[in-house]
């Protein structure tokens, strides 16, 4: 497999916070929904998996709800966003800018709580890509969210976009 300068990639590779926080550009609060991500292009070159321990004093929790804490539905969107974004990068490695998530196709499920203590695994697949010569492209994701074997959420089709950083100048 070959990224996107040419070059080919074929050990596995783990991405600790240090690393996500290098490759996305987010708040620490947004990244540490992330522990770490595994991609193994001789495996799959279109799969990411990246890892959440949650824990009873994760920020996420905090007033929802309050005896009873649940992961927000909003926290679990943005790890499958994350993660998607991450496999982006690695699929092109070494691009100028970033992949903006822009929106799904409607069908977010969400199919079980999750509480203090759960191991989580969000994957994260790329399922299609529509590339416009010279403007950018739109990559299209199948992503969830799972304890175990147990589905708790996905998204069918989770769209992100890319525009290189010579399209955003010419945009702003």
């Amino acid at each position: 497999m070959n990224n996107s300068n040419g070059l080919q990639i074929l050990k596995p590779i783990v991405l600790d916070t240090a690393d996500l926080k290098m490759l996305l550009p987010h708040r620490d609060l947004a990244i540490g929904i992330l522990d770490e991500a595994f991609y193994n292009p001789t495996k799959n070159a279109n799969e990411l998996i990246a890892f959440k321990k949650t824990v009873p004093d994760d920020p996420y929790f905090i007033g929802h709800y309050p005896g009873n804490p649940v992961l927000p539905g909003h926290w679990q969107y943005e790890a499958m966003c994350l993660a998607s974004a991450l496999l982006f990068k690695q699929l092109h490695f070494g691009l100028i800018g970033n992949p903006a998530i822009v929106g799904t196709d409607g069908k977010m499920r969400f199919q079980r709580p999750v509480f203090p203590g759960d191991d989580l695994t969000i994957h994260s697949e790329l399922i299609g890509d529509r590339i416009i010569p010279g403007k950018g492209a739109h990559y299209y994701f199948s992503t969830c969210i799972k304890r175990g074997t147990e589905k708790i959420s996905f998204i069918e089709k989770l769209i992100g976009s890319f525009f290189p950083e010579k399209i955003l100048e010419v945009i702003k």
